[in-house]
């Protein structure tokens, strides 16, 4: 195999090099596009954990016990998908317009939450917790495919090890 690679790439040097090069394996560690695509998906991963941390203080920490009781009150609503949109302006650093996006997705899914906890008649509130949780996981998810770069392009965005901190204040403000 050695006289192989080094016949086929004479100018190689080193038999893993050659290995490397005649099995494909050189050009998909070390390709342009692959190191984009890693970026791309920190970039994405650095925006959801931004945008978790948003969520997570908004739906747990900062909704007071009134605001989850009244979601039917206009005011209280509106105070809640505020309190949305402001977490995420600050979790990100970006005014981004998505952002606006995102709290009025918030907003539906809760207006939908509420329906549904009119409509059936055991409330069923685990189940709808859930659900509710699961589509605001959901939309951040979409939210952070649609614009990875909130983050990176943020007011924090040069401060490389904040979102493995959110990552870890979500887990302990969701695990309380």
């Amino acid at each position: 195999l050695h006289r192989r690679a080094t016949e086929a790439y004479p100018a190689s040097g080193s038999l893993p090099t050659a290995r490397r090069r005649l099995s494909g394996h050189w050009k998909s560690r070390h390709s342009v596009g692959n190191r984009l695509c890693q970026h791309g998906r920190a970039q994405l991963i650095e925006t959801f954990s931004a945008l978790l941390l948003a969520h997570a203080l908004a739906d747990f920490v900062l909704q007071t016990r009134w605001i989850a009781t009244h979601k039917a009150n206009p005011l209280a609503m509106l105070i809640h998908t505020g309190t949305v949109l402001v977490a995420a302006v600050l979790a990100t650093g970006s005014a981004h317009p998505i952002l606006i996006g995102l709290a009025a997705v918030h907003m539906a899914i809760d207006l939908c939450k509420l329906l549904a906890s009119r409509a059936l008649p055991n409330r069923h509130g685990l189940a709808l917790f859930l659900t509710d949780q699961a589509l605001h996981l959901a939309s951040l998810i979409v939210i952070a495919q649609m614009a990875p770069d909130l983050w990176s392009s943020g007011f924090y965005g040069a401060l490389a090890y904040v979102p493995a901190l959110m990552t870890l204040v979500s887990g302990l403000i969701i695990a309380t």
